[in-house]
């Protein structure tokens, strides 16, 4: 792990903190003695933790999405932590929290997210770096272990013997549909069973217009990275199948 993935490896940490004990309080300690203090003091600890690891942890080797993304659920998570105070209703401060919970479990699956696939592509281009071919089938052979030999390939839309051919000798960058599909991979995983993940692909979805997220990789379309890539992190919510 280089330098900068320890770095924020550690910020997902510190943010899964903040969201364990944040989650703790309002989901069922807040009417002990003293809860709503507790509560005000989380949110001042953690408001101030989080504008140090936006300027420390958090503005690392990621991509330009990432960081748009991480920068708009790490206002919105102090924005809500700014309102909970000690003037304010138990009632009034608990739904703060929860939205806060909220921007906080995003911050966090976006840095694991960055993580997990920002180091992968290795291959440089005029635009972006790229997945190459033989990390996108050794990805999905450490995310689905359980799952056949043939649906891996299919997943990457590539026959079998193409399959055995880019884990073993091929270290080309990977095609537009096997590397997004392996970034999709690497999101469904931390929530789905092998098999959910591969179901996830086949089933239409009302945010793609009832398409299936295999229709979309096959059409390639300018815009269908990120469509995919959010349905992903909003289906990972729902848990595993």
């Amino acid at each position: 792990m280089t330098a900068t993935q320890t770095r924020q490896q550690q910020a997902l940490e510190e943010v899964e903190g903040f969201e364990e004990d944040l989650r703790a309080l309002v989901a069922g300690r807040t009417n002990a003695p003293g809860g709503t203090k507790a509560l005000v003091k989380l949110a001042d600890r953690t408001l101030n933790r989080l504008l140090e690891l936006d300027a420390q942890h958090i503005d690392l080797e990621l991509s330009d999405a990432l960081r748009a993304e991480i920068n708009v659920y790490v206002l919105d998570a102090l924005r809500y932590l700014k309102k909970i105070r000690t003037d304010r209703t138990d009632a009034d401060n608990l739904a703060y929290g929860r939205k806060a919970l909220l921007e906080l479990e995003a911050t966090r699956h976006i840095l694991r997210d960055g993580l997990d696939h920002e180091p992968l592509r290795t291959f440089g281009t005029a635009e972006r770096p790229q997945l190459s071919r033989a990390d996108a089938v050794r990805q999905l052979q450490t995310w689905l272990p359980r799952l056949e030999k043939e649906r891996r390939a299919e997943l990457l839309g590539i026959s079998t013997k193409t399959l055995s051919r880019w884990a073993t000798t091929d270290d080309k960058p990977a095609t537009w549909r096997a590397e997004i599909a392996t970034v999709l991979v690497g999101i469904l995983q931390h929530s789905w069973t092998d098999e959910g993940v591969y179901r996830w692909f086949s089933r239409p979805h009302p945010q793609l217009q009832n398409q299936t997220p295999h229709a979309l990789l096959q059409a390639e379309t300018g815009d269908a990275e990120q469509q995919l890539i959010a349905v992903a992190r909003g289906g990972r919510a729902h848990g595993a199948t």
